[in-house]
Order: C-alpha cells, then structure tokens, then sequence
C-alpha cells in the first residue's frame, strides 16, 4: 500500500507551523488562481501547450472532475515565486504533476471524512487551531517568528487573519483536528508491544556509544609542500612544549594559535562527540587519553598538527525500557504507526466509496546502466 505524504503531514502539522509562511502565501494564490481559471479561457488556450501533457479531466471525486486548467493554475501560481520556475522543464512536470494530483485528491477524500465525522473546514476553525499551535509553541520561537514577519512588512496580528482566511489552511486545519480528535483516541499501546519494540531497537535507538569531551589546537601547513609540513610540526611541537612547561595555558595557545574556528569559538572546546565523529587519527589520540586535562603528543591528521585535551569522558550506556524518557519515546513510536495504518486504511476504503479516479501517473524512471562485472 502506498504511504501518502499528506496523511504523514496532516499527523505532523504543528511542528512546521511557522516554517510555512511562503508556502501559506502561495497556497492562497493558488486558491484564488483555481477560482478564476475556468473562467479564464485565453489564458488556458495560451498555456496549452506547456500542459498538453495532462488530460481534460485529471481525476473523479464522487462524478465530481477535478480539470487540467484547475491544476495547473494551482501549480502555475505555486511556482510562481519561486527560484526554481524557471528550471522546470516539461520533462520535471511531468514528474512532479502527478504526485501534486495525489495529494491534493487525497485532502479532498479526507476533508470528506472529516466532515462526515462533524468538523468541516470554516475560518473559525481555522482560526481555533492556529491560536492552540501558537498556544504551544516556545515563546523564543515566536519572538523570533514576531521580527520575521516585521521585517516582511507584516504584523503578528495581520499573518493570524491571513492566514485563518486562507482557504487551504483551512482544510489543513480540519484534517488536523479531525486526526487529533477522531483517529488518536482509537490507538492503543499494550505493554507486549513496548517490550517488542524496546528489544528490537534496544542495541541502536537506546544505546549510548561511549562519548568524550575534547579540546584541541590545529596548526595547518602554510603550504603542501614538506618544507611548509615540517614548519608547522615544529610549531605544533613549540606550544605543546610551552604547555607543558606551563609557559602558556592550553586555553590562551588554542585562542591565539589554532586555526579551527572553535579556537577564537570556545578556546579550542569541541563539545561531546562519539569516536566516529572525528577523522580516525584524531579519535584513535583522543579516545586513548585516561583522564580529564590529560594531554596528547602532536596528533597529524590531513587537517594538520592538533594537540587535544580531554575534558571528560562518558563511557557507553545502555538505555532501560524502564526509563520514563524510552517508554516516552517507544510510546510515541508505536502510536505515530498505528495512526499511519489507520490514516491510510480509511483514505483507501474512501477511495473506494467515493469513486476515486486518477488519469495521470509518473513517467517510468529510465534504466540506470549496469556497472561492469569486477574481475
């Protein structure tokens, strides 16, 4: 069975909320272009050809035709503002137009349900919706949002209105609530399936490899040649002799000396990190130091010459299905599926009832070439 993109986005609305100002905008001018387009006949005789590709009819809702001119006034004006309208090609139309049909059928299929259920798409729904999603989020976060939109021209108060005014906000506020107040009551987690998930997930989502916290100094080679190679050694050399001799504090050296950002950054600190995060010669250094302010001799890496002081080490560890943060995470987990298999079980059976047609697919991609046989 297929998984729609839309039951995944109407399941995870509110936390891409603020991501989605232009998108929002552009979504009403695609409303508003889907309204005018039948009436607009010479404009659709001007872009025939560019579409000549889709059918008259796209797809059926119920009888009801959803028309070439209806989708490509949406994606006509969706791409109008966009940096990429002028990469796209017919041959990238024809691979993108189908799965826009798909989505935008299958908001109309659950928008039924929804409605069938009681909750129909209205701006006070809207509106309801979007004061709880600002309801939730960090204030920072809105903050933030607040001075976005002030520096468009735009107040907080005018982007609410505009936004519950949208129609296709609209119908993503109605499939949200509709999926919080009607399908997640009906999801069950039981203790077995917890524990299933925790042993088949315990050795790589709840385990944690061994970490350490480092510091370092980089001195990088001028040049490529050995001559430029060996002056940086030597200098490399000359502050950790200075370090050790307590001439100069590792600290004041890695401010003063290193070229790696975090030098001028944090004095060298590069925060916690796993083994198989950094290059292997400079995890191999850095893993074998015992002790916090234990220091590494020059360490060369293709970087350069470091010299690293641990700062801490955290030694591996092994999550318990018994901890509130795993059983909180599993439980999310095992919900976020279940209300994947239901989503999609009922768009399929609606699909069915309502009569659901689709005219248009995506090309077949074309055959990659076969690499030659190893001897």
């Amino acid at each position: 069975m297929r998984k729609t993109k839309l039951a995944l986005a109407a399941a995870g609305m509110a936390s891409t909320m603020f991501a989605g100002v232009n998108l929002i905008a552009a979504d009403a001018a695609a409303a508003k272009a889907t309204a005018t387009a039948a009436a607009d006949s010479k404009k659709a005789e001007v872009k025939a050809d560019k579409w000549a590709f889709l059918p008259e009819v796209v797809a059926e809702i119920g009888g009801k035709k959803i028309t070439r001119e209806q989708i490509s006034a949406m994606i006509d004006k969706m791409l109008a503002d966009s940096p990429y309208a002028s990469m796209m090609n017919e041959s990238m139309l024809k691979r993108m137009v189908p799965g826009f049909v798909n989505n935008y059928v299958e908001t109309q299929v659950m928008l039924k349900l929804a409605e069938a259920d009681g909750i129909k798409a209205s701006p006070e729904l809207a509106q309801k919706y979007l004061n709880d999603m600002i309801a939730m989020a960090p204030a920072d976060q809105i903050e933030e949002f607040k001075k976005s939109l002030a520096g468009k021209g735009q107040t907080f108060d005018q982007y609410k209105k505009e936004t519950a005014a949208n129609p296709m906000f609209q119908d993503q506020a109605a499939i949200s609530i509709w999926v919080k107040d009607k399908l997640e009551p009906t999801i069950k987690v039981t203790p077995e399936q917890e524990k299933e998930f925790y042993e088949k997930n315990k050795t790589t989502l709840f385990y944690i490899p061994e970490m350490i916290e480092a510091s370092h100094i980089l001195i990088a080679p001028e040049k490529k040649d050995d001559e430029a190679k060996k002056a940086a050694k030597e200098k490399t050399e000359k502050i950790l002799a200075d370090i050790k001799s307590g001439k100069v504090k590792f600290e004041d050296a890695a401010e003063k000396e290193s070229i790696c950002p975090s030098g001028k950054k944090s004095k060298g600190n590069l925060g916690k990190f796993k083994a198989d995060m950094m290059v292997p010669a400079f995890s191999n250094a850095a893993f074998a130091l015992e002790k916090p302010s234990q220091i590494s001799e020059v360490v060369e890496t293709s970087f350069g010459y470091h010299i690293i002081r641990l700062e801490e080490k955290f030694p591996a560890k092994q999550l318990q299905e018994s901890d509130p943060e795993v059983k909180a995470e599993i439980d999310k987990a095992l919900k976020g599926k279940q209300l994947q298999e239901i989503m999609l079980k009922k768009l399929e059976e609606a699909k069915k009832q309502y009569k659901v047609k689709v005219f248009v697919e995506a090309p077949a991609m074309p055959d990659m070439p076969v690499a030659p046989a190893q001897k």
